[in-house]
Protein backbone atom coordinates (compact mmCIF):
# COMPACT_ATOMS: atom_id res chain seq x y z
CA UNK A 1 0.00 0.00 0.00
CA UNK A 2 1.41 3.37 -1.02
CA UNK A 3 1.70 6.29 1.38
CA UNK A 4 1.04 9.89 0.33
CA UNK A 5 4.69 10.49 -0.59
CA UNK A 6 4.71 7.47 -2.90
CA UNK A 7 1.34 8.36 -4.43
CA UNK A 8 2.51 11.89 -5.16
CA UNK A 9 5.75 10.75 -6.79
CA UNK A 10 3.95 8.04 -8.78
CA UNK A 11 1.29 10.46 -10.00
CA UNK A 12 3.93 12.94 -11.15
CA UNK A 13 5.82 10.18 -12.90
CA UNK A 14 2.68 8.98 -14.71
CA UNK A 15 1.95 12.52 -15.93
CA UNK A 16 5.61 13.28 -16.62
CA UNK A 17 5.32 16.32 -14.33
CA UNK A 18 8.24 17.96 -12.58
CA UNK A 19 7.82 19.20 -9.03
CA UNK A 20 7.56 22.69 -10.53
CA UNK A 21 4.64 21.50 -12.69
CA UNK A 22 2.88 20.27 -9.57
CA UNK A 23 3.49 23.64 -7.91
CA UNK A 24 1.71 25.36 -10.80
CA UNK A 25 -1.18 22.92 -10.83
CA UNK A 26 -1.75 22.73 -7.08
CA UNK A 27 -0.82 26.18 -5.79
CA UNK A 28 1.40 24.57 -3.16
CA UNK A 29 4.96 25.67 -2.51
CA UNK A 30 7.94 23.81 -3.95
CA UNK A 31 9.39 23.35 -0.47
CA UNK A 32 6.09 21.88 0.73
CA UNK A 33 5.91 19.40 -2.13
CA UNK A 34 9.53 18.35 -1.61
CA UNK A 35 8.86 17.77 2.10
CA UNK A 36 5.80 15.65 1.31
CA UNK A 37 7.61 13.59 -1.32
CA UNK A 38 10.50 12.89 1.04
CA UNK A 39 7.98 11.66 3.59
CA UNK A 40 9.19 14.14 6.18
CA UNK A 41 5.68 15.34 7.06
CA UNK A 42 2.07 14.35 6.51
CA UNK A 43 0.03 16.92 4.55
CA UNK A 44 -2.89 18.66 6.20
CA UNK A 45 -6.39 17.90 4.94
CA UNK A 46 -6.38 21.17 2.99
CA UNK A 47 -3.01 20.39 1.39
CA UNK A 48 -4.08 16.84 0.54
CA UNK A 49 -7.22 18.18 -1.16
CA UNK A 50 -5.08 20.51 -3.27
CA UNK A 51 -2.81 17.63 -4.28
CA UNK A 52 -5.74 15.36 -5.13
CA UNK A 53 -7.52 18.12 -7.05
CA UNK A 54 -4.41 18.94 -9.10
CA UNK A 55 -3.97 15.32 -10.14
CA UNK A 56 -7.71 14.76 -10.63
CA UNK A 57 -7.75 17.58 -13.17
CA UNK A 58 -5.33 15.42 -15.15
CA UNK A 59 -7.46 12.30 -14.46
CA UNK A 60 -5.09 10.69 -11.98
CA UNK A 61 -6.69 9.76 -8.66
CA UNK A 62 -5.42 8.64 -5.28
CA UNK A 63 -6.97 5.34 -4.15
CA UNK A 64 -6.68 3.42 -0.90
CA UNK A 65 -3.86 1.27 -2.28
CA UNK A 66 -2.16 3.57 -4.76
CA UNK A 67 -3.17 5.63 -7.78
CA UNK A 68 -5.60 5.09 -10.63
CA UNK A 69 -5.76 6.77 -14.04
CA UNK A 70 -9.16 7.09 -15.66
CA UNK A 71 -10.84 9.58 -18.02
CA UNK A 72 -13.54 10.56 -15.55
CA UNK A 73 -14.60 10.33 -11.94
CA UNK A 74 -18.15 9.88 -10.63
CA UNK A 75 -19.28 10.36 -7.04
CA UNK A 76 -22.69 10.44 -5.38
CA UNK A 77 -23.59 12.84 -2.57
CA UNK A 78 -26.67 12.87 -0.35
CA UNK A 79 -26.52 16.58 0.45
CA UNK A 80 -26.43 19.66 -1.79
CA UNK A 81 -24.33 21.34 0.89
CA UNK A 82 -21.55 18.82 0.14
CA UNK A 83 -21.54 19.98 -3.49
CA UNK A 84 -21.30 23.63 -2.46
CA UNK A 85 -18.51 22.86 0.01
CA UNK A 86 -16.54 21.07 -2.72
CA UNK A 87 -16.95 24.06 -5.04
CA UNK A 88 -15.94 26.44 -2.26
CA UNK A 89 -12.79 24.48 -1.40
CA UNK A 90 -11.62 23.80 -4.96
CA UNK A 91 -12.33 27.10 -6.74
CA UNK A 92 -10.41 30.35 -6.49
CA UNK A 93 -11.91 33.88 -6.34
CA UNK A 94 -13.37 35.05 -9.68
CA UNK A 95 -13.99 31.47 -10.77
CA UNK A 96 -17.58 30.54 -11.49
CA UNK A 97 -20.32 28.22 -10.31
CA UNK A 98 -23.37 27.98 -12.57
CA UNK A 99 -26.71 26.43 -11.68
CA UNK A 100 -29.31 25.55 -14.28
CA UNK A 101 -32.94 25.24 -13.18
CA UNK A 102 -32.31 26.43 -9.65
CA UNK A 103 -35.08 27.03 -7.11
CA UNK A 104 -33.90 28.97 -4.08
CA UNK A 105 -37.27 28.65 -2.35
CA UNK A 106 -36.25 25.04 -1.65
CA UNK A 107 -32.90 25.99 -0.11
CA UNK A 108 -32.28 25.04 3.51
CA UNK A 109 -30.62 27.40 5.97
CA UNK A 110 -27.39 25.43 5.52
CA UNK A 111 -27.53 25.89 1.75
CA UNK A 112 -28.26 29.61 2.08
CA UNK A 113 -25.31 30.02 4.44
CA UNK A 114 -23.00 28.24 1.99
CA UNK A 115 -24.23 30.43 -0.90
CA UNK A 116 -23.38 33.54 1.09
CA UNK A 117 -19.99 32.07 2.05
CA UNK A 118 -19.31 31.35 -1.63
CA UNK A 119 -20.13 34.93 -2.59
CA UNK A 120 -17.99 36.35 0.20
CA UNK A 121 -15.01 34.37 -1.13
CA UNK A 122 -15.40 36.20 -4.44
CA UNK A 123 -16.73 33.27 -6.46
CA UNK A 124 -19.15 34.14 -9.24
CA UNK A 125 -22.52 32.42 -8.91
CA UNK A 126 -24.97 32.49 -11.84
CA UNK A 127 -28.37 30.76 -11.98
CA UNK A 128 -31.27 30.17 -14.32
CA UNK A 129 -34.70 30.19 -12.66
CA UNK A 130 -38.25 29.47 -13.79
CA UNK A 131 -40.01 32.48 -15.26
CA UNK A 132 -42.03 34.14 -12.51
CA UNK A 133 -39.83 32.97 -9.63
CA UNK A 134 -38.60 36.09 -7.84
CA UNK A 135 -37.13 34.31 -4.82
CA UNK A 136 -33.44 35.20 -5.15
CA UNK A 137 -30.62 35.56 -2.61
CA UNK A 138 -28.09 37.39 -4.80
CA UNK A 139 -27.90 40.39 -7.07
CA UNK A 140 -30.43 40.26 -9.98
CA UNK A 141 -27.69 40.57 -12.62
CA UNK A 142 -26.54 37.04 -11.77
CA UNK A 143 -29.90 35.47 -12.70
CA UNK A 144 -31.87 34.72 -15.87
CA UNK A 145 -35.44 33.47 -16.09
CA UNK A 146 -36.41 30.74 -18.55
CA UNK A 147 -39.68 29.37 -19.94
CA UNK A 148 -41.44 27.06 -17.43
CA UNK A 149 -41.63 24.38 -20.16
CA UNK A 150 -37.82 24.27 -20.14
CA UNK A 151 -37.58 24.14 -16.37
CA UNK A 152 -36.79 20.70 -14.96
CA UNK A 153 -38.97 20.72 -11.83
CA UNK A 154 -36.12 21.82 -9.58
CA UNK A 155 -33.80 19.05 -10.79
CA UNK A 156 -30.90 21.46 -10.58
CA UNK A 157 -27.70 21.03 -12.58
CA UNK A 158 -24.44 22.52 -11.29
CA UNK A 159 -21.26 23.13 -13.29
CA UNK A 160 -17.94 24.32 -11.88
CA UNK A 161 -14.41 23.66 -13.03
CA UNK A 162 -14.48 20.34 -14.86
CA UNK A 163 -17.33 19.03 -12.71
CA UNK A 164 -20.98 18.49 -13.65
CA UNK A 165 -23.59 17.67 -11.01
CA UNK A 166 -27.19 16.60 -11.52
CA UNK A 167 -29.97 16.05 -9.01
CA UNK A 168 -31.97 12.83 -8.70
CA UNK A 169 -34.96 12.06 -6.50
CA UNK A 170 -36.15 8.60 -5.54
CA UNK A 171 -38.75 7.77 -2.88
CA UNK A 172 -38.45 11.31 -1.47
CA UNK A 173 -34.69 10.90 -1.15
CA UNK A 174 -32.28 13.27 -2.87
CA UNK A 175 -29.07 12.28 -4.63
CA UNK A 176 -26.51 14.49 -6.33
CA UNK A 177 -24.29 12.74 -8.87
CA UNK A 178 -21.02 14.43 -9.77
CA UNK A 179 -19.09 13.62 -12.92
CA UNK A 180 -15.56 14.97 -13.14
CA UNK A 181 -15.07 15.13 -16.90
CA UNK A 182 -13.96 18.05 -19.07
CA UNK A 183 -16.10 17.15 -22.09
CA UNK A 184 -19.30 16.75 -20.07
CA UNK A 185 -18.80 19.96 -18.09
CA UNK A 186 -17.94 21.85 -21.29
CA UNK A 187 -21.11 20.66 -23.03
CA UNK A 188 -23.28 21.40 -19.99
CA UNK A 189 -21.77 24.88 -19.80
CA UNK A 190 -22.64 25.51 -23.47
CA UNK A 191 -26.25 24.52 -22.82
CA UNK A 192 -26.39 26.80 -19.80
CA UNK A 193 -25.01 29.72 -21.81
CA UNK A 194 -27.71 29.17 -24.46
CA UNK A 195 -30.44 29.42 -21.83
CA UNK A 196 -28.66 32.38 -20.20
CA UNK A 197 -28.48 34.24 -23.52
CA UNK A 198 -32.16 33.63 -24.28
CA UNK A 199 -33.50 34.03 -20.74
CA UNK A 200 -35.20 37.11 -19.34
CA UNK A 201 -33.38 39.63 -17.19
CA UNK A 202 -34.70 40.97 -13.88
CA UNK A 203 -35.91 44.15 -15.59
CA UNK A 204 -37.78 42.14 -18.20
CA UNK A 205 -39.66 39.98 -15.69
CA UNK A 206 -40.61 43.11 -13.72
CA UNK A 207 -42.48 44.36 -16.79
CA UNK A 208 -44.58 41.19 -17.14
Amino acid sequence: MMDIAQKTRASRAWLNWTQEDLVKQSGLSLAGIQTIERGESSPTVRTLKKLESAFADAYVFFTQDGIECRPYQTRTYNSFVDILEDAYSTLEPDQEIIMHCADESRSSDAVNQMLQKIRRKGLILRMTLKDGDTNISGEPEFYRWIDPDLFMNSQVEVIYGDKFVFHLQEDERNFFVMTHNKAKSRNARKQFEYHWKNGKTWDEIQMT
